[in-house]
């Protein structure tokens, strides 16, 4: 930060500071209570902005203005990319990223920080561990079903899809009969049964 004095006058005389009379006892006193700067009053040991530049910070100290001017960093983005931010001192490339630092052993994926030994789910089918930093993850691996996709149902909180009741029953992959059990489309004769 730089700093630049802005004119001001101790007591009465230059209008810059105000003062307020005191009685004490048989004694008239001025007690120097603040500045002006702009028509603004600004009382002792308090700090201002300038509405029209909002980067110089000015502080009242003993009757005298002091101010300062803040340094705005050099931008590291496109010209079309800095904007202005009403009340804010220095212009910002928009769209700009900060960096996050995660707590230490705990894991980042994607916006989210996850702590060190604590589990979550990426997804309804993938579970995952936060181990030293590092997610270890787990996928569910779902079973090829007899029913076409369109009619696969899924439930919530579940991972895999399955096929309604009505077509398990109608399109059923296996078959009992006399206590034996037959995969679909398999021939037989009834001596089968007797044996």
């Amino acid at each position: 930060m730089s700093s630049k004095g802005v004119g001001g006058t101790r007591g009465g005389g230059g209008g810059d500071t105000f003062a307020d009379t005191l009685c004490s006892g048989d004694i008239l006193q001025n007690v120097e209570t603040g500045c002006r700067i702009n028509g603004q009053e600004v009382a002792r040991e308090k700090e201002v902005t300038i509405p029209e530049d909002p980067c110089l910070k000015c502080h009242c100290e003993n009757g005298l203005m002091t101010c300062t001017k803040e340094a705005c960093p050099v931008l590291h983005c496109p010209k079309e990319r800095i904007v202005s931010v009403l009340g804010e001192c220095c212009q910002q490339c928009n769209g700009s990223r900060r960096l996050i630092e995660p707590p230490k052993g705990s894991c980042m994926l994607g916006s989210a920080i996850h702590l060190a030994g604590k589990s979550y789910h990426l997804d309804r089918c993938t579970h995952c561990i936060c181990q030293n930093g590092t997610s270890v993850c787990r996928r569910t691996a779902c079973p090829v079903l007899e029913c076409p996709p369109e009619k696969q149902l899924s439930t919530p909180g579940h991972c895999c899809p399955h096929c309604p009741l009505r077509w398990e029953k109608e399109f059923k992959t296996t078959c009992t009969v006399g206590g034996h059990t037959y995969e679909a489309s398999t021939k037989f004769t009834h001596m089968d049964f007797y044996y």
